[in-house]
């Protein structure tokens, strides 16, 4: 992956535990903070979490730990 890349998904999955621990829509904070629609957001979300850097979710409910850093084993 490059660089570039890996910079943008490490933004948008802080953008994503941010929005989470503050109570707040995380699809829709990424939209915002990335400038994208919602389904924008939640497609370059669900890439970034193939990456490894967001745990999975399951119908629309965060599951693992958030705040744990993915590059921590």
């Amino acid at each position: 992956m490059r660089a570039s890349k890996r910079a943008r998904y490490e933004r948008v999955a802080e953008i994503y535990r941010a929005a989470l621990r503050g109570g707040g829509q995380p699809a829709q904070a990424v939209a915002e903070a990335e400038g994208l629609s919602r389904g924008g957001a939640s497609a370059l979300i669900s890439r970034v979490r193939e990456a490894g850097l967001l745990p999975p979710t399951s119908a629309g409910v965060a599951l693992g730990d958030v705040d744990q850093d993915p590059n921590v084993q």
